[in-house]
């Protein structure tokens, strides 16, 4: 078994755990490609953490000015190839349909001139004190947001958190389910805190609805 299906079926088999509503085994298949999606997007690494996260004006502007000098020596490197290198990386497909690696100068350049004018707006502006405290785990959190929604599209409810009132500690299917998928992911964050935020933001969500 390849680690991808055994992925999917560590997924599925926590779906098939939960208190099913009618017609939900036939949307089991749909949402472990949701979730595996995820995991291949790297989200569960955090990769985008900093994107929730505020710095100072002139750190931000020299963030992008430091990404304006990695994108010019992309497109040094792009226009220095030779023609069967060029060739055989023009053959190759992105993932969208019909388009080519040949647009990567141009989008490259657009970002270049994109990043110089943004970091030239930030530098002219008031300057901004960084935010405190430690970066969000972002994967985590788009995470925890898919499972909630897998399981209110499985059980027919939102999901909740059982907290023993003698103990103060936090359980209940989702939260049972979150850490199933999390493990399957591998997922390193707190499940708790997860399935809070989550549910928070699912119930914002139904009241703005």
């Amino acid at each position: 078994m390849t680690g991808q299906n055994a992925v999917a079926q560590r997924l599925e088999t926590a779906m098939r755990a939960l208190p099913p509503k009618p017609g939900a085994e036939a949307l089991i298949p749909e949402i472990v490609i949701g979730l595996t999606v995820v995991r291949h997007m790297g989200w569960q690494n955090d990769n985008r953490r900093n994107w929730g996260r505020t710095v100072s004006n002139k750190t931000a502007a020299k963030e992008l000015r430091d990404m304006a000098k990695t994108i010019a020596t992309l497109v040094k490197q792009y226009q220095a190839l030779h023609k069967n290198a060029l060739n055989a990386l023009n053959s190759r497909p992105l993932s969208r349909p019909n388009r080519h690696i040949a647009v990567a100068d141009d989008i490259l350049r657009e970002v270049y001139s994109s990043a110089h004018a943004a970091a030239g707006e930030l530098e002219q502006a008031p300057q901004t004190e960084a935010e405190k405290g430690r970066a969000r785990k972002h994967g985590s959190a788009w995470t925890a947001d898919a499972a909630y929604s897998a399981y209110e599209s499985l059980t027919g409810r939102p999901p909740t958190i059982i907290v023993d009132p003698l103990t103060a500690k936090a359980s209940g299917p989702f939260m049972t389910f979150l850490a199933a998928v999390f493990e399957a992911l591998q997922i390193r964050a707190s499940v708790e805190s997860a399935a809070r935020a989550a549910i928070a933001q699912g119930q914002l969500k139904a009241k703005k609805a």
